[in-house]
């Protein structure tokens, strides 16, 4: 079975719209039925929404692709959720992981804690739920994405090693400033795994705001 893209809706806001624009949001899960809803609450609140059948089929498409977010169930065909989300931290750990499960455990729950799944959602879920889950996955997100940029950043300018934590804050915070502008959340994920950022519009704006002598010294 493979991932199917889906069009963008409208940006109509029932509970919320989607944190920060340009969100990717992946949705794993072998039952049609819950697919359809996740996906057609997502992209109403403003999610770019991809849905995968299985995990296989998922960990082929995030070859190609980079996401925000991934919704997974946990028990699925073949390879069940807990496996592809350990799959899925060791490769890329900027991803917000939250597990979906009818079949919630008090096991269930610390394993997937421990694979790094921010949240535990169980199944049957109300809208607003949902609507809160995606919100937490998002701030989580962002936030991750934030340190490896200023780090990334950091490196590519060569910067000093003395006050190393100070110039990432200060990147960090000239970073979230922008983050209501549109395209920055989604310049601020290809950057991160980006190997050419020359034309990346964050990149571009960072160059303008620091020069050489100012990473390297504040």
């Amino acid at each position: 079975m493979s991932c199917q893209n889906l069009r963008q809706l409208p940006l109509v806001s029932m509970f919320h719209n989607a944190p920060f624009s340009g969100m990717k949001l992946m949705v794993v899960d072998d039952e049609y039925s819950i697919r359809s809803l996740v996906m057609r609450m997502a992209e109403v609140w403003g999610y770019i929404v991809q849905d995968c059948s299985s995990a296989e089929s998922a960990l082929i498409h995030l070859e190609r692709d980079r996401f925000n977010i991934i919704l997974t169930d946990i028990h699925m065909a073949k390879m069940d959720g807990v496996a592809f989300a350990e799959q899925v931290r060791k490769k890329m750990p900027s991803i917000a992981i939250a597990m979906m499960t009818g079949y919630a455990s008090p096991k269930t729950a610390k394993k997937s804690q421990d694979l790094g799944a921010i949240y535990y959602l169980k199944k049957p879920f109300t809208n607003e739920e949902l609507s809160q889950t995606l919100k937490i996955a998002a701030h989580w997100n962002i936030s991750m994405l934030l340190d490896r940029a200023a780090r990334k950043y950091l490196k590519l300018k060569q910067g000093h090693e003395r006050d190393t934590q100070a110039r990432i804050t200060s990147i960090k915070s000239e970073i979230k400033s922008q983050l209501r502008s549109p395209g920055t959340a989604v310049a601020l994920r290809e950057f991160v795994y980006a190997t050419n950022v020359e034309k990346n519009q964050l990149y571009a704006h960072l160059n303008g705001k620091f020069s050489i002598d100012s990473v390297k010294s504040f």
